[in-house]
């Protein structure tokens, strides 16, 4: 199966993730921010069959992660987009325009 890089802040998508993605047979390695996935990158050189990668996260954001593992021949990036906003608000979805946007994003950078 393949070899999966996950960065992803919040600790539950990022266990959930993983875990359905282990499920499936895949190997997982799973950072908690852009910085840590990519000194994995760079460590492992680029050895992962798939990146996903949430947008918003501290340290280095998805987009600056995205650019790094552009970087790495044979990689695909993808971003994880969870509506979830949190305990009290329960499943919101994106405001309009919101994925429009983030395609605007990665086409300009040339991410996805």
């Amino acid at each position: 199966m393949a070899r999966i890089l996950i960065a992803e802040d919040d600790d539950a998508v990022r266990s959930f993730v993983k875990r359905a993605l282990e499920l499936d047979g895949h190997a997982v390695i799973a950072q908690e921010d852009g910085a840590a996935a990519a000194e994995t990158l760079a460590k492992e050189k680029g050895a992962f069959d798939l990146i996903l990668s949430d947008i918003k996260m501290p340290v280095m954001d998805g987009i600056a992660f995205a650019l790094i593992a552009a970087q790495s021949p044979g990689s695909l990036a993808a971003f994880i987009a969870e509506p979830v906003v949190g305990a009290t608000l329960g499943a919101v979805p994106a405001v309009p325009g919101y994925y429009r946007r983030i395609r605007e994003i990665c086409d300009r950078y040339g991410v996805l």
